[in-house]
C-alpha cells in the first residue's frame, strides 16, 4: 500500500471541536445527563503540533497493514498506532517533557511483587477479582484492533490513523518513550514496560496501539488452556481492573475471552 512517512518535526494537523448548543434546551440537557444522548460537536478550527516522531497518516481500514509494512521497511524503530489525529495530538502534546527520548533504562520492576501489592491495594479499597462460573457462551473475542474504529453505533473505520515510528527496536519500551502512564489507576511507564516484556516472552504479545487511554496488543502465541487463561486473567486484572469491573464482570469471563484470542485490549478511565 502507499503511504508517506513524514520526518520528525513535521506538523500534525488535528481538529479542535466545540459543543453545539441544542435547540431542545432543558430536555436535551436532562437526556445528556442521563447518558441517553451524546452532545453534538463541530470543528472549531484545525490546529497543528510538531511531531517528535516520524509518522504516517493512513486510513483506519488499512492501518494494521501499514503497521506491518512499516515494521518490515524500518528495522531501526518500532511503529505504533496512536489513534486518530486528535487522539495522537494529545499523546504528543509538547508539554510532555523530553517525549521520544530514552536517556536511561527504565527501572527493572519485580513484577510478581508489584502484582501482589497491586491486588492487596485494591483489596484495601474493597475491590477483589469478581468470580463466577466458567461461561457456557463466552463473550465475543477481539478479532481486530478496536482503536481503529469509531465509537459510534456504526463502528466504522476511522478515516485517518496516525502510525508513529518510535526510535526503539524493543516494543516493550514504547510506554517509556511515550511517557505513558501514571494517571488515575494507570500504572507507570516502567510497569507497562515490565508487563510487556513478560507477556512478549510468554505469549508473543506485542503492544501495537497506544491510543489515548487504550493499549492494545497482538498475540502471536495465544493462551491455549483454561488454567493458563485464569492465571493470565488475574495478571490482567491487576494491570487493568476496569476490563473486568466495567467489562467482563468476572475473572472467568475475562479468561474465556482471552483463551485463544490474538488481540488484547486494556483501558484506563
Amino acid at each position: 500500500m502507499k503511504f508517506d512517512i513524514n520526518p520528525a518535526g513535521t506538523p500534525l494537523r488535528y481538529p479542535r471541536y466545540e459543543r453545539v448548543q441544542s435547540r431542545h434546551g432543558s430536555t436535551a440537557k436532562m437526556l445528556q445527563a442521563l447518558g441517553l444522548i451524546k452532545p453534538k460537536h463541530r470543528i472549531k478550527r484545525i490546529s497543528e503540533l510538531a511531531s517528535p516522531f516520524e509518522f504516517a497518516l493512513v486510513p483506519g481500514a488499512e492501518a494494521e497493514r501499514a503497521l506491518d509494512e512499516i515494521g518490515e521497511l524500518r528495522a531501526d524503530c518500532t511503529p505504533v498506532i496512536l489513534g486518530d489525529p486528535e487522539t495522537a495530538a494529545k499523546m504528543l502534546a509538547p508539554d510532555r517533557a523530553s517525549l521520544g527520548t530514552m536517556p536511561t533504562e527504565p527501572d527493572r520492576i519485580d513484577l510478581d511483587r508489584w502484582i501482589a501489592e497491586r491486588l492487596n491495594d485494591l483489596k484495601q479499597y474493597g475491590i477483589e477479582p469478581p468470580r463466577g462460573p466458567w461461561p457456557d457462551a463466552p463473550g465475543a473475542k477481539n478479532r481486530e484492533l478496536t482503536s481503529l474504529r469509531s465509537l459510534t453505533a456504526s463502528r466504522d473505520f476511522l478515516p485517518e490513523i496516525v502510525v508513529a515510528l518510535v526510535p526503539t527496536t524493543e516494543p516493550g519500551l514504547l510506554a517509556p518513550y511515550l511517557r505513558y502512564g501514571d494517571w488515575n489507576d494507570c500504572p507507570s511507564s516502567a510497569v507497562h514496560a515490565a508487563i510487556a516484556r513478560r507477556w512478549t516472552g510468554a505469549y508473543g504479545a506485542t503492544p501495537v496501539a497506544f491510543a489515548g487511554d487504550v493499549i492494545e496488543c497482538r498475540v502471536a502465541r495465544p493462551v491455549a488452556t483454561q488454567e493458563q487463561a485464569m492465571e493470565l486473567a488475574l495478571e490482567q486484572f491487576a494491570y487493568c481492573p476496569d476490563i473486568v469491573l466495567q467489562g467482563t464482570q468476572t475473572l472467568e469471563c475475562l479468561a474465556a475471552e482471552i483463551l485463544g484470542s490474538q488481540y488484547w485490549f486494556f483501558w484506563w478511565d
